[in-house]
């Protein structure tokens, strides 16, 4: 017993110690944050230098005091050092698989989480109120349902898009709110393609609303801009929005900044975090799902496609091509991709690749008709038993295909049946889709404040085939431990949101969020992912 009550006094020593010493290096940030800003705004001179030099050093030390302080807190508690560092992983979190590679963020890998029937009628019934009616009834008539013509025409998809579901002409808040409509009516002109983001998307910004009523600033406002605001920056807006929500979940202060420029002509940051004895700032950034190049590649492959098409249809030829491209989509000659795919039937194995100049092509012959379980023309089970497309991970870059109209939307049959599936081996295309996102993060950092603590979320779509994901995570994830900032600025932890959404089955929404935690080399420490959510969608499901 007497040995307890000296080593409680001995913690309650340290403890008051510990509180001096914070109190004392509060004046010392401050006049460190005043330092940045003067250097940012007049530039930084040999003075300016010495100064910074010399708070940094009087910090240092000071944090130097503070680790010696909690190591002798732990001897004088007793409580064995694994004990401690197996507490704090718990209390930062984290899937005890290693999430990165594509691979493992699959259905068969995850257990869900939530079912999007029991939670999409009330997250609707939360936002409906927030739009106008009238509005959001002339949008519809712009439509956003699958079009009549998915029946007479080809399915192409890119990275897991189709691109007719990503661009239509209905605003996008309006066409989130629509098709998740569509979801709990069991429309049979649901659009499963574009549903697949938008109906967990609406789900997951329904069921924020409470947790955003505890952020302070301007959150109507950013409530109001999701259909006042041009189409094109929804899902970025909502993206704060979920970012904000989370972290007030995860017991932080949160305010949303009001948007504009700072003096040096610099965008402001997202939200600022109250409670920090230096300032706290939080920058999103999210990239759109189809970027312009998607878009040329995805038309120049059903360029390919059509011209396919035509002549198989002249000869009878029903199966898939396979094509591997050694070029550009642009550098593609077209016809003579037909004139070989037409000789390719007559190879002694079709099936084996014969290479060209422009890449590889073997092709599987199919019957000019196959039966299939009643299902949506073109659903993820339609394509896996008609062509083999795996739309939870898809094995390739893209796909398109058609069959004979059917003239309906339910099928339990298909007939003439083509497709060409391609993947691009080209390097510099390789390079741009491995890479894509990650400039996100250089936007990011420009707008944390001189003399600020910055955290960075950055939100991607992965459509990719596995090599070109696990490229782009390990790319990522490599540049941030070695980021180099701005001098100005810090930023110790940035959280990428990587979305996986795709239809599954007869054409269920379905989306898996993967966190992936990053901490600077230079100034990092993991234990600020106690403070900040690594999943911000699926959090409040």
């Amino acid at each position: 017993m007497h040995g307890r009550v000296v080593a409680t006094k001995e913690v309650q020593r340290l403890i008051e110690q510990g509180e001096k010493i914070r109190t004392a290096l509060q004046p010392v940030i401050d006049e460190k944050t005043r330092l940045y800003k003067e250097a940012a705004s007049g530039g930084l001179t040999a003075d300016l230098r010495n100064a910074i030099a010399q708070v940094e050093e009087k910090l240092q030390a000071g944090q130097a005091e503070l680790s010696r302080i909690e190591t002798r807190m732990l001897e004088v508690s007793g409580i064995p050092l694994e004990v401690i560092e197996a507490f704090e992983a718990e209390a930062i979190g984290g899937d005890e698989i290693d999430r990165l590679p594509r691979g493992s963020v699959v259905a068969e890998k995850i257990e869900p989480t939530a079912m999007l029937n029991d939670l999409a009628a009330p997250a609707l019934d939360r936002l409906l109120p927030l739009v106008d009616t009238e509005w959001l009834r002339a949008e519809g008539e712009k439509g956003y349902q699958v079009e009549s013509s998915l029946l007479s025409e080809p399915l192409v998809l890119i990275r897991g898009n189709r691109v007719e579901s990503e661009l239509k002409p209905i605003h996008r808040f309006a066409q989130s709110l629509l098709v998740t409509g569509d979801f709990l009516r069991e429309e049979l002109a649901f659009d499963w393609f574009a549903g697949a983001l938008l109906v967990p998307q609406i789900v997951a910004l329904g069921n924020s609303i409470e947790a955003l009523s505890e952020v302070s600033g301007e959150v109507d406002e950013r409530l109001s801009a999701l259909w006042r605001y041009p189409s094109d920056r929804t899902d970025a807006t909502v993206y704060e929005l979920l970012v904000a929500a989370a972290c007030a979940q995860y017991g932080r202060s949160m305010e949303f900044l009001t948007e504009g420029k700072s003096a040096h002509g610099v965008k402001t940051p997202d939200l600022r975090v109250h409670g920090y004895p230096f300032p706290v700032v939080v920058e999103c950034k999210r990239r759109q799902a189809l970027t312009s190049a998607d878009l040329q590649e995805a038309q120049r492959m059903r360029e390919v496609f059509e011209a396919l098409l035509a002549a198989c249809a002249r000869r009878g030829q029903w199966g898939v091509f396979k094509l591997r491209l050694s070029v550009t989509p642009a550098e593609l000659p077209v016809q003579q991709v037909v004139d070989v795919g037409m000789r390719q039937p007559y190879a002694i194995d079709p099936a084996e690749y014969v290479e060209y100049a422009w890449g590889r092509l073997a092709f599987n012959s199919l019957p000019a008709r196959l039966f299939v379980p009643q299902t949506r023309l073109y659903s993820p089970s339609f394509l896996s038993a008609v062509f083999g497309w795996d739309t939870d991970l898809p094995p390739h870059d893209g796909l398109a295909c058609q069959v004979r109209n059917p003239g309906e939307l339910v099928v339990t049959e298909a007939r003439d049946p083509l497709a060409l599936i391609w993947t691009n081996e080209e390097p510099s295309v390789f390079r741009r889709r491995a890479r894509t996102a990650s400039e996100l993060f250089g936007k990011a950092v420009s707008q944390i404040p001189p003399g600020e603590v910055g955290v960075i979320y950055v939100c991607y779509q992965e459509g990719d085939r596995q090599s070109v994901a696990d490229d782009r995570t390990r790319y990522m994830t490599e540049q941030l431990r070695e980021w180099t900032h701005t001098w100005s600025v810090m930023v110790p932890i940035s959280l990428i949101t990587r979305l996986v959404p795709r239809p599954l089955n007869h054409g269920s929404p379905d989306l898996i969020e993967s966190g992936i935690r990053c901490v600077s080399d230079v100034y990092g420490n993991s234990a600020w992912f106690r403070d900040f959510p690594s999943i911000v969608f699926t959090s409040v499901t």
